[in-house]
């Protein structure tokens, strides 16, 4: 899974990479619930726990990572130095499931990431964006969008309600990329992006009303009904309780949760699409097979002649049939762990503040789920 990695500089990208890997870098765990937990739980239709980790495959990225990270452990945190460079190695994601009342695990998921971190001054008007960036980006799976949530109030208290999903022109070129890149999208495609608000912790006071009225209400939605082929997440995360000084990771795993279950969920259009395209294709060389069986004797010669005859048409419709049942079954596969994420993102996300939209609204990721 191949993931295009986006922001201005300055908006947390090292603090944001940082703080995930000290907070999901070690081996999967659960945490133990009560049996009120598990209740409220099951009320709100959970039937398993969660849990996610993060692996690093290249060793000096692994290294630069955890000394990086651990700046965030002093009281008053202390935020990371320098750049970090994603593209050096891949990234893994564990996604785990047990029953809530259970200590067995059920199920286990890998997905791979491969990050395209293009340089932040690309996106800021420090210098051009080339063609080689779009078009690497036009070949990532899903987007994944930092702004910075102070930056983002300052500029659309300024702005009038219906002129405020504009902002994203004021971010440099981020939203020039994006529609570049995916201006190759074909009908029936969709571009997951995850517009992920770093440094939320910096609101504090009214983060609700200020997310829904300036945010999510006079931003997102109107970008989403001018981009109706955008699936858009909006993902508010923070790694410091500025109360305490203090490292206190705030949604930093649901990026990578959505990346996956939108990746799937697009990359499942297209499966069903050449399913569906195997299927007609299927059909005619059944049909072609019996005309050529009931047709003359010319018939069949030419047909033999042209490699179109009777047992070429079985044989090609035997081979496309199989095939589509292969590329049903990879999908089945993917969408077992989709609907497990749609459904995290449906119940604990939309209760954390993460929310998706789609043509110009609010959608339930259950609905996706189905």
């Amino acid at each position: 899974m191949k993931i295009a990695l986006i922001g201005a500089p300055s908006s947390g990208k090292t603090t944001y990479f940082s703080g995930l890997y000290l907070a999901f870098r070690n081996s999967i765990a659960f945490k133990h619930m009560t049996d009120g937990q598990i209740m409220e739980a099951q009320k709100r239709g959970l039937s398993e726990q969660f849990s996610f980790r993060v692996s690093i495959s290249d060793s000096d990225l692994d290294g630069f990572m955890s000394r990086n990270s651990a700046s965030l452990l002093r009281i008053p945190v202390e935020y990371p130095n320098g750049n970090i460079y994603l593209d050096k190695g891949l990234i893994s994601g564990i996604f785990a499931f047990r029953p809530l009342t259970g200590d067995q695990l059920t199920e286990k998921h890998i997905r791979d990431f491969t990050i395209f971190d293009p340089p932040g001054g690309a996106f800021h008007g420090l210098h051009e964006k080339s063609d080689d960036i779009v078009e690497e980006m036009a070949s990532c799976d899903v987007f994944i969008v930092l702004l910075d949530a102070e930056n983002i109030m300052e500029a659309l208290r300024r702005k009038s309600k219906n002129e405020a999903f504009q902002f994203l022109a004021a971010l440099g070129k981020i939203d020039e990329t994006i529609r570049d890149a995916s201006s190759s999208l074909i009908d029936g495609d969709i571009l997951p992006v995850c517009f992920m608000i770093s440094k939320f912790d910096i609101l504090q006071e009214n983060v609700i009303k200020e997310v829904n009225d300036l945010i999510y209400d006079n931003l997102i939605l109107p970008y989403s009904g001018e981009n109706d082929k955008y699936m858009i997440c909006v993902c508010p995360t923070s790694v410091v309780d500025q109360k305490h000084g203090e490292f206190s990771p705030y949604n930093l795993e649901w990026p990578f949760i959505f990346s996956v279950a939108g990746t799937i969920f697009r990359n499942s259009l297209a499966v069903r699409a050449d399913a569906d395209t195997h299927s007609r294709l299927t059909h005619d060389h059944e049909v072609r097979a019996r005309e050529v069986e009931r047709g003359s004797w010319w018939l069949k010669l030419t047909a033999y002649l042209r490699g179109t005859g009777v047992d070429a048409s079985k044989a090609r419709a035997r081979e496309l049939r199989d095939k589509r049942g292969r590329l049903i079954t990879i999908a089945d596969d993917d969408l077992t762990l989709a609907r497990k994420l749609w459904g995290r993102l449906s119940t604990e996300g939309r209760a954390r503040h993460v929310r998706v939209f789609m043509g110009g609204s609010e959608i339930d990721p259950a609905i996706v789920a189905d």
